[in-house]
């Protein structure tokens, strides 16, 4: 009996490891969501009234050297997607082009905790 014991909790052990290694490789989620570009620093400022706001929020604020140096996001389905410095770069890259617009379609990765990685970015349509 001790025996089928010790080789039940083996077995268990073995399995269990394998699921945490799989859980740890895991690839981050890839989404792909269409929102409104929006600067921490005025998204914080106007976070009451986002909904309202982000739709609003003209191009030439977000790219002011201030809210540019805040970081970005995408504010869609209600909620507000933190971009990582590297991200908020290509984003800021993005608004260079003189036909972007803050009404985006983004493809990132969504790994652990609120903060987003951006894989392309097009205008929406």
């Amino acid at each position: 009996m001790k025996k089928m014991l010790v080789m039940a909790a083996a077995a268990f052990m073995v399995a269990a490891l394998g699921m945490a290694y799989t859980a740890m490789a895991a690839k981050p989620m890839t989404m792909t969501m269409e929102g409104y570009i929006i600067d921490t620093k005025c998204a914080t400022a106007n976070s009451a009234k986002l909904a309202e706001f982000a739709p609003t929020h003209p191009k030439e604020c977000a790219m002011a050297p201030d809210c540019r140096k805040s970081g970005y996001n995408l504010y869609s389905e209600g909620k507000l997607w933190k971009f990582d410095k590297a991200s908020s770069d290509k984003v800021y890259s993005f608004l260079k082009k003189a036909d972007s617009t803050l009404h985006v379609k983004v493809e990132m990765e969504h790994g652990k905790g609120d903060t987003i990685k951006l894989v392309s970015i097009t205008n929406a349509k």
